[in-house]
């Protein structure tokens, strides 16, 4: 009874270690499995891609991550929009998903990023870190979110000046919603400055908020060339909720509806509420400190003055169409400024002054 005993006690610590080394080769070969099942796929995306126009090079590929993780790798992908004649590069590109939660992947993008345009524009772009979230259920794409830190772009059009966008950090985020037909959209800039040819437009910096939906947008993938037309015969349309621009202690916010005409204009109407616009060129109030005191107690005189205002053009302008043709807002707290922006066929007004025309998103083919 005791040999027994002795036997059986030997026995219990090598079943659970031939167990855990079952359940690891076991394991191991599940991943290879997946591995090459990712690769035969990606090549297979990839072909289908450049079958609709979109041809996508990762050179240098890699398939690694063992043993949790299927992680894509490659150096200076390749993008080439041959209907649009867009292309653009990378320094390069990884893409992770957990073994056991396949339904979200990470993919991250190393700057320098630079395209070019079938016209010869060019855009160049640099950030500290880019990082995409996609989350998937049933085979289809219902959540992805995009965030920048330390963001600056360039965009050179022919022919005209150079224009820049910095930001600290800027989100996007979009996911189905099927009570619109669409995408519910939100996106955040903070500290965003913009210049054309040199010169800044609007405030220093300025933190941007956007919640809004875009109804009946086609969501099916390969949408082609006349993606946008087919979202105009269907009644597209952005449903603007919230938008709200901060700059020190002015803010502006908006709500409304702009709709997408099947001959590729722009057409509707956004409410706009402005308070403390005469102080649009003065930055933001510091957090209050304690005020210094000289060698017999009393507090220093402060000596500084008022905060300098440094106001363009672009912020002189907005700010007198409110003050001159607003009326007082009815919501917000008191003091506000509200003007209607509106859209007609592209002709854009606020208030009653003319602003210019914007050009078709689309073209309508001839004969159509």
């Amino acid at each position: 009874m005791a040999g027994t005993a002795k036997s059986s006690g030997r026995l219990g610590p090598r079943l659970i270690l031939g167990l855990v080394l079952i359940a690891a080769g076991l394991w191991t070969a599940a991943w290879f499995y997946i591995r090459g099942q990712v690769s035969t796929e990606i090549d297979r995306s990839l072909a289908q891609m450049a079958a609709g126009g979109l041809v996508i090079e990762c050179p240098e590929r890699s398939v690694a991550g063992y043993p949790f993780r299927i992680e894509i790798r490659c150096d200076g992908p390749t993008f080439e929009d041959r209907v649009s004649g867009l292309k653009a590069t990378a320094r390069g590109l990884r893409a992770v998903a957990l073994v056991y939660q396949p339904n979200l992947i990470i993919v991250e993008l190393d700057a320098p990023v630079t395209a070019t345009t079938r016209t010869g524009a060019k855009l160049a772009a640099q950030w500290g870190v880019m990082q995409t979230s996609l989350r998937f259920r049933d085979g289809e794409l219902q959540r992805a979110s995009v965030s920048f830190d330390t963001l600056d772009g360039r965009w050179s059009p022919v022919g005209q000046p150079e224009a820049t966008l910095a930001a600290t950090r800027l989100e996007l985020h979009g996911r189905r919603d099927e009570a619109v037909e669409g995408l519910d959209i939100a996106a955040f800039v903070t500290a965003g400055k913009v210049t054309q040819g040199g010169q800044r437009l609007g405030p220093e910096t300025v933190n941007l908020s956007l919640d809004a939906s875009l109804v009946r947008l086609p969501l099916e993938p390969g949408g082609g060339p006349h993606f946008l037309a087919d979202w105009a015969d269907s009644d597209g349309r952005v449903a603007l909720k919230s938008v709200k621009a901060v700059a020190g202690p002015a803010t502006l916010e908006g709500r409304g509806e702009i709709r997408l005409e099947t001959d590729g204009m722009l057409s509707g109407a956004i409410t706009l509420i402005a308070n403390n616009l005469e102080r649009l060129g003065e930055a933001a109030e510091p957090a209050k400190a304690e005020k210094p005191k000289s060698a017999n107690g009393r507090p220093v005189k402060d000596t500084a003055g008022p905060p300098e205002i440094t106001v363009t053009p672009e912020m002189a302008a907005l700010a007198g169409g409110f003050l001159l043709f607003g009326k007082p807002a009815k919501d917000g707290p008191p003091g506000g400024r509200s003007l209607e922006f509106t859209l007609d066929h592209g002709r854009m007004k606020l208030g009653a002054t003319p602003l210019g025309r914007l050009p078709p998103l689309f073209l309508v083919p001839q004969g159509s």
